[in-house]
């Protein structure tokens, strides 16, 4: 059997083929086919699309304008029948793109009763995961044209499903007078919603099987199950050839060049020595299997190839996977071998499997004993030549065999389309979205051009709208620990709300899909979002996160509400979808250096203090008293932390200033203050104890500069200081526009049993300095040359310029703290440096 469409086949040889215990269901065909149905064990079965060919189906079933019918042997394992209708739309890119699939009107109405279910198998077919609204419906029709419908979103991947409806919980359409009277019925119809909005027009397919009314509901398949056939991994080539036989001018060996993404150390290695004969054939046979298996007809065989490129001589070199059943039929999957040096993967789905000319029949796929692989080395008689192939991870999957693409940085969208119409055909927005182009895009975007998108958001609770990127023709890989970032400029109308977040939505190759969100700016700047992969959240409506190795869509949710505010419209623009494996950071230009954090000096009390600090802690049954304390290591004012650690872990308490006027930390900048601690901390220090040192942008964003616990408790004044290197990841935190900082102890790591204790801490002297440029003209040590002198720094010109010896073609200029080089010249009998 094969799951192509069955256009012709004759009636006789039809009927010749089944088997005695298809004879209920071929029945109730015949029944429909006069339009009639038929009762079996507390069943009617409408109808189980047991049509010979096509265009029997279509004598039967109408189709709308954009569905085609046609007739499958792929049927479900658990259906008791041959063949099934297939259904394949092409769905324009319209506003709730629907098709039909519309049934006779039936000789005897039938009765259904509110308790029963109406019930029937579905194939579905992945090209569904792109639409916003996917709904399969099962119509039912009375004596009097009022009408019902049963449904839910069509299945998107590519295995048999069953659908259950009760009777009772049929639902009006809106276009219908009033229910049908379920004793009365005398037509059934498919729905199938391709779309909502007017994405753009794609084709997909379903099948469908076994309509009947039944008592109870029809119980849905087993999950195939997935299973290594073989995976290669013997001892030694002893070992391997004991299960597997080559023919004659067939060898084995063993391979440890596997593929990279493979999860074994091994593989089948087979050289061939073909002779110069017409349909040169050689072949491996695997071992008798330890027990039958099952392989369902939308599973797939896949394994891993590696060619050779002496193949690409042969006329015909194609790779057959065989499979022999327990009565000896056998069938076959193949493609060419490759002729390239590189693994492979090959999926082969088991519904296209062939018959060879020399089977008596095809195999039974619920009970193979044995493979083999079978190799072409050509069709004429071309010189003899020798080949080898590799193979490894032979597997029954439900799902092709494939390996996630590695991470990388990548621009995914970046908007610059021709003009909106073509816009639009690529990005579908929900109806009260306007797409269009803008030209107003970030100073520093790499195009000209963002989308554009006018909302105008309803009175409503949770008011949403959104917009919907294409199906990606190459899947996007996105590492754990890369980010996913993009450009958005937004509008003050959003401040009037009290939910605005804008998330970014992505969908896998399975349907399922995840957020990243953040508060939409309330004003009309550019500004960058960067969200760490890893921070992926799972809406409500996914069944799972994705997979991010397997991305095929994006789109853009912004809410406009949460409570049913006024309605109103927003406008915000969208630029540079990106995959980065560093945060991007744009920020404005750094702001003048401020060397003097704070000396203490300034304040003329302790409530003076109070009012430019504010006490932050964690726990908060940790106390923070903050007072101006007399003794000083410089000056005569210093601050004092008495801190009540509270019990538990990881405790600390802390002073954080108020947001003053922006100052930058510049890279050659050196971080410093002088603190003194608390000896009688001592008894609980451990890793966790610390000193923090932390600097806030103006978005809250911070970095962090953390002591040694020896620093904690140390009773005498210690000068702790450190560069920029010091304070972890800056790539994230605008260090040119810094407007707050924070002192911060932290008693302990602890535990939970860990029992509360105070201490008393001074610090003093916070300063943000970039030290004064030395530069010496004495080469370093192990280098020779002239010793460079008359040597002038001009830090305000940023310049550095010396003699040039008279006789020496060699000198060193050593610059610290390290300076970026612009430029080495000689200008007037000067050596000039200028960073």
């Amino acid at each position: 059997m094969s799951g192509g469409l069955t256009s012709r086949r004759p009636a006789g040889k039809w009927l010749a083929m089944l088997n005695l215990k298809f004879l209920p269901l071929l029945a109730a065909a015949l029944g429909f086919l006069g339009a009639g149905v038929s009762s079996l064990q507390a069943q009617t079965v409408v109808d189980a699309f047991e049509y010979p060919t096509a265009e029997d189906a279509s004598a039967v079933w109408t189709a709308s304008g954009g569905a085609l019918i046609g007739v499958t042997e792929a049927v479900s394992s658990d259906s008791g029948g041959t063949r099934a209708l297939r259904v394949e739309f092409s769905f324009p890119s319209t506003a709730f793109a629907t098709e039909t699939l519309t049934g006779p009107v039936l000789e005897t109405p039938v009765a259904i009763r509110p308790d029963q279910y109406l019930t029937f198998r579905v194939l579905g077919d992945p090209a569904f995961r792109s639409a916003d609204f996917k709904h399969l419906y099962l119509y039912a029709y009375d004596v009097d044209g009022n009408f019902g419908r049963w449904g839910a979103p069509v299945p998107v991947s590519d295995r048999w499903q069953v659908a259950n409806y009760l009777a009772s919980t049929m639902e009006k359409p809106w276009n219908s007078p009033a229910l049908p009277d379920l004793n009365q019925i005398v037509r059934f119809a498919f729905f199938q919603y391709g779309s909502e909005l007017a994405i753009p027009a794609y084709a997909a397919a379903i099948s469908l099987d076994d309509l009947a009314v039944r008592d109870t509901p029809l119980v849905p398949p087993a999950t195939p199950v997935e299973q290594v056939v073989d995976a290669f991994e013997y001892a030694d080539t002893a070992a391997l050839s004991a299960a597997w036989v080559p023919s004659a001018n067939a060898t084995l060996d063993l391979s440890t060049a596997i593929a990279p993404a493979a999860p074994g150390a091994k593989a089948l290695k087979v050289r061939f020595e073909f002779p110069s004969v017409a349909f040169t054939t050689e072949l491996v046979t695997g071992p008798d299997l330890p027990a039958p298996i099952a392989i369902a007809f939308d599973q797939y065989l896949s394994f891993r190839i590696k060619g050779d490129p002496a193949f690409a001589a042969a006329d015909f070199r194609n790779l057959y996977l065989y499979a022999y059943d327990g009565a000896g039929n056998f069938g076959r999957w193949g493609a060419p071998v490759p002729t390239g040096g590189d693994w492979q993967i090959f999926n082969f789905r088991a519904s296209t499997i062939e018959q060879p000319w020399n089977s008596t029949a095809l195999p039974n796929l619920g009970n193979i004993v044995r493979f083999a692989f079978v190799q072409y080395g050509s069709e004429a008689a071309i010189a003899a030549y020798s080949a080898t192939i590799e193979v490894d991870e032979l597997a029954v999957r439900n799902t092709p065999l494939t390996d996630p693409a590695p991470p990388q940085e990548q621009l995914v969208e970046g908007f610059e389309y021709a003009d909106d119409e073509t816009l639009a055909a690529s990005w579908g927005a929900s109806p009260r979205t306007l797409a269009s182009l803008s030209d107003d895009v970030s100073p520093r975007s790499t195009g000209l051009k963002s989308m554009k998108l006018e909302f105008n958001f309803a009175s409503a609770e949770w008011v949403t709208e959104s917009v919907s990127g294409p199906l990606l023709e190459t899947r996007v890989s996105i590492g754990a620990a890369q980010y996913v970032t993009f450009r958005v400029k937004g509008d003050p109308a959003f401040a009037a709300s009290d939910f605005h977040n804008l998330y970014l939505y992505v969908y896998d190759a399975e349907g399922h899909f995840g957020r990243w969100g953040a508060e939409v700016p309330e004003t009309a700047e550019w500004k960058v979002l960067n969200f760490p992969a890893s921070a992926i959240e799972q809406p409500w409506n996914s069944a799972a996160l994705p997979d991010l190795n397997q991305i095929v869509r994006f789109a853009f949710f912004q809410y406009g509400s949460q409570a049913a505010l006024a309605e109103y419209s927003a406008t915000v623009l969208l630029d540079e979808v990106m995959i980065r494996n560093t945060a991007l950071t744009e920020f404005p230009l750094p702001s003048a250096p401020r060397v003097l954090i704070d000396d203490f000096e300034g304040y003329a009390d302790s409530a003076a203090l109070n009012g430019f600090y504010s006490a932050v802690t964690s726990p908060v049954a940790t106390t923070t008293a903050a007072t101006l304390a007399g003794a000083a290591p410089q000056g005569t004012g210093a601050l004092q932390l008495d801190i009540a650690f509270a019990a538990g872990q990881y405790p600390w308490g802390s002073v954080r200033s108020a947001v003053v006027a922006p100052f930058s930390f510049p890279s050659n900048a050196v971080a410093s203050f002088r603190f003194k601690g608390d000896p009688a901390l001592a008894a609980a220090a451990d890793a966790g104890t610390s000193v923090w040192l932390s600097f806030f942008d103006a978005n809250g964003r911070a970095i962090h500069w953390v002591t040694s616990g020896g620093v904690v408790t140390s009773g005498e004044w210690t000068t702790v200081q450190s560069g920029l290197n010091g304070f972890g990841d800056t790539s994230t935190v605008d260090i040119g526009n810094l407007v707050q900082w924070r002192l911060l102890v932290q008693g302990w790591q602890g535990t939970a049993e860990s029992g509360g204790l105070s201490g008393t801490f001074l610090m003093d002297d916070v300063r943000l300095a970039v030290p004064s440029l030395q530069v010496s003209g004495t080469p370093p040590a192990g280098m020779t040359g002239a010793t460079l002198t008359g040597i002038t720094v001009d830090e305000a010109g940023r310049t550095v310029s010396a003699d040039i010896p008279a006789d020496s073609t060699q000198g060193f200029l050593t610059i610290t703290p390290a300076q970026n080089i612009q430029s080495v010249a000689v200008e007037a009998g000067r050596l000039v440096v200028r960073w």
